[in-house]
């Protein structure tokens, strides 16, 4: 045992997660820390209104670069990666100004509904957009060069330097207006952070713009905004969902209960989750571009996330509500009755996270697309039935998230049988 797991800790593949997973746990260890005292500063009703901020923005990010940015990884050479890079940066420019004209023009019409009564706040999501899109780009840059140590760092700053913002200005203005400025600063701090930590020497020649080599490159990955950016837009959509139905339903309590669940049962899927997916992902491109197996691969990964996954979300379907009573405080323990079934959820979309990695490389973004359409519109007819028909948020909670473990698993077996069938054409 002990020379095997001596072997194991000697790959770079192992090696890269561990530093990747290292950083977003101590990032997370400081949100687990602080969630006791922001819990009970702030209440369900500010963190509903940031949930459902977060949502909005979480629904708009994938049409900052149109996904652009995933492609960096992909690439052979050099000079591509850096006209995707060009790219992806224009157009996280031009999306993000629309944003904020259609914002400007209509006033807010329709969006208030979405953050309350925020007010001018609504303007900062056009500035999140433009983040986003840039922080991907810097992102998946250092993951192109392995240089996972930096992101993992960066990720770290960030998280103190939000809660520890949380809990300062929540002693002096403990509403929702104040988490929702908070994040959004976070996320070009963030992003600014993580170049200055990446050390970019930016030339001349790297400013310039070649409209005719950006519009063939836009086709040659034309894939990305045709079918990856239209999955993550739907995928984006289903999972904040819930969160817009139930603060417009139940109010902002009910909202700030999903939205707590989100976080907490969240923190595997960023702790493991990403941290696999991230290394992953040029790992997966390698394997392919020398024509070796990709399944063998993708199914080992598939089920060490199962087996690391047991634990921490089958804790939350036993003892979820006093979990939350206890972590958070007694105000929380209903948020726990959603943790209970939206755990089920968490648990296979974790699994999933190699299924998801191997799909931009098997060139089938296609094929994700048309799943998540489905999945879509199953997960939202039967949020629906338990809301509206039914009446009861549990029960609605409960059948969003069945059914959208059943057909995460459908996922699973056709990204596996992909695989199999690439496989056997070596």
């Amino acid at each position: 045992m002990k020379n095997f797991l001596l072997k194991v800790s000697k790959k770079k593949f192992v090696r890269s997660v561990f530093i990747v997973a290292s950083g977003t746990a101590a990032a997370q260890l400081l949100t687990v820390a602080f969630s006791p005292i922001i819990t009970r500063i702030y209440g369900p009703e500010s963190f509903g209104i940031l949930g459902v901020f977060t949502a909005t923005i979480a629904v708009l990010s994938p049409l900052s670069a149109l996904t652009f940015p995933h492609s960096i990884v992909l690439p052979k050479s050099e000079s591509e990666a850096v006209r995707l890079i060009k790219l992806s940066l224009l157009l996280s420019i031009l999306t993000s100004s629309l944003a904020l004209v259609i914002i400007s023009i209509f006033n807010i019409i329709g969006i208030q509904f979405l953050v309350d009564d925020l007010g001018y706040l609504i303007y900062l999501l056009p500035i999140v957009m433009l983040f986003t899109g840039s922080l991907q780009v810097i992102q998946q840059w250092l993951f192109r060069t392995n240089r996972f140590k930096i992101s993992a760092k960066a990720e770290f700053k960030n998280k103190l330097y939000i809660n520890l913002t949380k809990v300062l200005f929540g002693l002096l203005h403990p509403f929702a207006s104040t988490l929702v400025i908070i994040a959004s600063v976070s996320k070009g701090l963030y992003t600014f952070t993580l170049y200055r930590s990446a050390k970019l020497k930016i030339k001349v020649e790297d400013i310039s713009i070649n409209f005719s080599e950006l519009i063939s490159t836009m086709n040659k990955y034309k894939d990305f905004p045709m079918f990856r950016a239209p999955q993550a837009l739907l995928s984006a959509f289903s999972k904040s969902l819930p969160i817009i139905l139930l603060g417009a339903l139940w109010g902002p309590a009910s909202a700030g209960f999903y939205s707590i669940c989100n976080t907490v049962l969240g923190m595997p899927a960023k702790l493991i989750g990403n941290s696999v997916g991230n290394v992953l992902y040029p790992k997966v491109t390698e394997v392919y571009n020398e024509d070796r197996k990709v399944k063998p691969l993708i199914l080992k990964s598939t089920l060490f996330m199962g087996l690391l996954g047991i634990v921490p979300f089958g804790l939350i379907v036993i003892i979820g509500p006093q979990l939350f009573a206890l972590i958070f405080g007694e105000d929380w323990y209903f948020a726990g009755e959603y943790a209970r079934w939206l755990s089920v959820l968490m648990y296979f979309n974790f699994i999933c996270r190699p299924s998801i990695v191997v799909v931009p490389v098997l060139k089938e973004q296609g094929g994700l697309l048309r799943y998540e359409l489905i999945s879509v519109i199953v997960k939202v007819v039967v949020l629906l039935v338990g809301l509206l028909i039914l009446r009861n948020d549990i029960i609605g909670v409960a059948l969003f998230s069945i059914s959208g473990s059943i057909m995460v698993t459908l996922l699973i077996v056709w990204v596996l049988y992909k695989c199999h069938l690439k496989d056997s054409k070596l």
